[in-house]
C-alpha cells in the first residue's frame, strides 16, 4: 500500500538469498565503506520480504542469484546502523 500508515516492526532472522543483483563500477556514495566495484542486490529474506541492499565481504564476481547471505551492520556517523549482507558462513556459489 503506497503511503500507508499500517506499518509494524517484525523480527527477522537476517538470513536470505540473493534474488537479483547488479555490479556497479562507479565509486560508492560518500560515507559508505564498500570498495569499487560494489554489488547492489535485492535479497529475499527467509520471512519472504525483499530488501534492496549491498553485498559485502566477498569479491563481486562471487555473488550469484541464489547465494545464501546473512545480515551484517555498518555503523553510520549519526549512530544508525545500515543493514548490509555477506555470504553466509560456508556458502559456496550455487
Amino acid at each position: 500500500m503506497c503511503f500507508g500508515s499500517a506499518i509494524e516492526w517484525r523480527p527477522a532472522t537476517g538470513d536470505g538469498v540473493v534474488y537479483s543483483y547488479s555490479i556497479d563500477h562507479r565509486p560508492p556514495p560518500v560515507g559508505f565503506s564498500m570498495g569499487k566495484p560494489f554489488v547492489v542486490a535485492l535479497v529475499e529474506l527467509q520471512e519472504g520480504v525483499r530488501l534492496m541492499t549491498n553485498i559485502v565481504g566477498c569479491p563481486p564476481e562471487r555473488v550469484e542469484v541464489g547465494t545464501e547471505v546473512s545480515v551484517t551492520w555498518e555503523p553510520l556517523s549519526d549512530g544508525r546502523q545500515l543493514p548490509l549482507f555477506e555470504p553466509s558462513p560456508g556458502e559456496t556459489a550455487p
